[in-house]
């Protein structure tokens, strides 16, 4: 089904057509391209985490499928798919299933509202599983006897790299339990880790795996952004492993995109008139017009 268009657009059918029709519009549509919606598509899914999601009411999309399928052939996986297509299900399902089998995971967020937001989810997730405890945050605000609770019988410990850094990885006696189980290494929000931040966050992570494999295990690594281009290649520089890339979601929304070029201001067309003069314009059309719009330009 197409997507509604606002009022003040329905009468021309499309955002390229309002366009065409503004007061002043000379040619200055370069491209245009309309994206039809396509529905969510359930996915005919039996493996390993099938459990996990029929008890939690749950089911997979093509994309999640995939990706389980991929984690079940002992890939690496980064997902790189739209904002709120179900990326944290890929994480969720396996680390709870872990969990259900006495091992462990690690979840790594940029910031402390990220994983405390996860561990609400988690611990939701927990009870309709009828899991014991075993998700906890470690971060600078977990205090001393929570921190003790999580060494000794954590399963699902939810950190951020400066957490991984100085409380986890030099202390890594303390954490022999966790780390000789540890299952799979999720590391969301992948495109943080970029510049000289994440070339310090890759050297975390690979000693992070390398004490995981001194004390017995061998965890997969499962990476999510919704905002990076190259994710196989990204991730692979990160970690240091080769990854498989779930890039297409099971589903979209109707988009229309127009690539607009400046006004020509003589014949040739070599000469334009200024990005954001042309900017300007068509944010003050979009308010006329009631549209909500955002506008990036390099200059108020």
């Amino acid at each position: 089904m197409p997507a509604k268009l606002p009022p003040s657009i329905e009468p021309y059918g499309s955002y390229r057509a309002w366009l065409e029709a503004l007061e002043g519009y000379a040619d200055q549509i370069a491209y245009a391209e309309l994206l039809r919606a396509e529905p969510l598509k359930k996915a005919e899914y039996d493996g390993t985490f099938s459990g996990v999601l029929a008890a939690l009411g749950l089911f997979p999309f093509t994309h999640q499928a995939e990706a389980f399928r991929a984690l079940e052939a002992g890939e690496h996986v980064v997902l790189a798919t739209p904002t709120a297509s179900g990326k944290s299900l890929v994480y969720q399902a396996p680390a709870l299933k872990a969990a259900l089998e006495d091992e462990t995971a690690l979840l790594v967020f940029p910031t402390k509202a990220l994983a405390r937001d996860q561990e609400r989810r988690l611990l939701a997730m927990e009870k309709a599983l009828g899991l014991p405890r075993t998700t906890y945050t470690y971060d600078g605000d977990t205090y001393s006897e929570k921190r003790r609770r999580a060494r000794e019988s954590g399963r699902l410990i939810l950190t951020n790299p400066d957490m991984l850094h100085f409380g986890i990885l030099p202390r890594h006696p303390e954490w022999a339990r966790f780390l000789g189980r540890l299952r799979y290494l999720v590391v969301d929000e992948l495109h943080y880790y970029r510049g000289v931040f994440g070339s310090h966050a890759g050297m975390i992570f690979r000693r992070l795996l390398r004490l995981a494999r001194y004390y017995g295990a061998s965890p997969q690594i499962v990476a999510a952004s919704a905002t990076i281009q190259n994710p196989a290649e990204h991730a692979g520089r990160l970690f240091g492993e080769a990854f498989v890339a779930i890039r297409r979601a099971g589903s979209r929304t109707e988009r229309e995109f127009v690539l607009w070029r400046p006004k020509a201001l003589d014949p040739t067309g070599e000469v334009r008139r200024s990005p954001n003069i042309e900017a300007a314009h068509l944010a003050e059309h979009a308010a006329a017009s009631d549209l909500k719009t955002l506008v990036f330009a390099n200059s108020r």
